[in-house]
């Protein structure tokens, strides 16, 4: 049985809750916190699997006792339920919480968020690397382009730059794209592009999203590092301008182009959690970013399937970042943002070696039960574009 904690400074307010969640009591074990001091004597005194806490609380504020928990707890599920508050104080649990609800919210809302998070920690029993990805606040990027970004929101620089300049940064894109399907914005956004997503935020809150730590950070210095992260990137790139073409060719849903172009970016993010650059290299070798030397319990597609839905993100993109390596482990049979990715990731890796082979890379058994081997011609043809720069016609 699952452990919930809710944590809130109002009486009225846990009294609801437990009206509210009474129906949950054989599958959840609940305990209520009037207020963070409680709410870390508790914790202190037994580990809870989710943590549900208000952000404006006298005393020990929401991101403060969400900054404490990851440090101490950081296995726990860290998600913020939270009214009127400013947006100063939202702003600051941006780098610790996991996922946003607005109040007042509904019963049926907050049951299915939180019973999504206990699923995925069931599914995910490798309880070290749990605990590393859980407590991640977020990701490194390249100088260069976080650079360049502080300098945009400094200056006057349009949203549609600022957009472009995330859509090309993994860890950036990933945490954009955390606030916009969780409740940030006070509603959950489905997959979007990354323009589009900037313009929800607004010019203001990027402004102050880039100013808080713990939101956009540098790779740490080092000269390999900094190689190895470029390396990520352009094979990033690759893989995401692929898989859209890949899922405007084989389907006209708009939603599934979106989700594989979001997916490409995003299939190696868990690279960035499961290894960190500064200390390793095998990882990052394009024939191995998935089977470093001495493989860990989980790989890095499982690592970042499990950080894309403890953020959030859309189901279809989770699937495709945490099954593109061996697709048949979703046990779907038609095409999807996981076929665009895998298909993509396995075509441009191969385009980037010596002999150009993907036959070791493609999950021949997936691809037969989806129905488009018939395809995978046409798509090596989109793959060998889009990792040299050339534009398909």
């Amino acid at each position: 049985m699952h452990r919930i904690l809710f944590v809130d400074d109002e009486p009225k307010i846990l009294t609801g809750l437990q009206r509210m969640l009474r129906n949950m009591r054989r599958e959840w074990e609940m305990s209520f916190a009037e207020g963070g001091p409680q709410a870390l004597r508790m914790l202190r005194a037994s580990p809870f699997d989710v943590l549900v806490t208000d952000a404006r609380m006298p005393g020990i504020e929401g991101a403060e006792l969400l900054e404490i928990v990851r440090r101490e707890c950081p296995d726990t599920v860290r998600i913020i339920l939270s009214g009127q508050c400013s947006r100063d104080s939202l702003l600051r649990c941006v780098g610790v919480a996991h996922q946003f609800l607005s109040k007042p919210c509904d019963s049926e809302i907050l049951k299915d968020t939180v019973q999504r998070v206990c699923r995925l920690r069931n599914s995910f029993d490798d309880q070290e690397m749990r605990a590393t990805i859980s407590a991640v606040a977020s990701l490194p990027s390249v100088v260069s382009t976080y650079e360049a970004l502080q300098a945009q929101a400094a200056g006057e620089a349009s949203l549609r730059t600022v957009g472009e300049t995330i859509a090309s940064d993994v860890a950036m894109s990933a945490k954009v794209l955390q606030l916009v399907s969780s409740g940030f914005l006070g509603s959950p956004q489905g997959a979007i592009e990354m323009e589009r997503a900037i313009e929800l935020l607004g010019a203001e809150t990027f402004r102050a999203l880039a100013a808080q730590p713990n939101v956009f950070r540098p790779i740490p210095s080092g000269e390999r590092s900094e190689s190895l992260l470029r390396e990520l990137t352009v094979h990033s790139l690759a893989v995401a301008a692929a898989a859209k073409q890949i899922a405007e060719s084989a389907t006209g849903a708009p939603s599934t182009i979106v989700q594989s172009r979001v997916a490409g970016m995003l299939h190696k993010v868990g690279t960035l959690v499961s290894y960190p650059l500064e200390s390793t290299d095998s990882c990052m070798d394009r024939t191995s970013w998935d089977a470093p030397a001495s493989p860990p319990k989980t790989c890095c597609a499982q690592a970042g399937g499990y950080l894309a839905s403890l953020w959030g993100l859309p189901a279809g993109i989770v699937e495709a970042i945490g099954c593109h390596r061996s697709p048949h482990r979703s046990g779907s049979s038609s095409f999807s943002a996981l076929t665009a990715v895998h298909v993509a990731n396995a075509f441009v890796e191969a385009a980037r070696n010596a002999d150009g082979d993907a036959a070791g890379l493609l999950d021949h058994q997936y691809l037969a039960r989806v129905g488009c081997t018939d395809r995978l011609d046409e798509w090596r043809e989109i793959c060998h574009a889009a990792c040299f720069g050339e534009v398909l016609q």
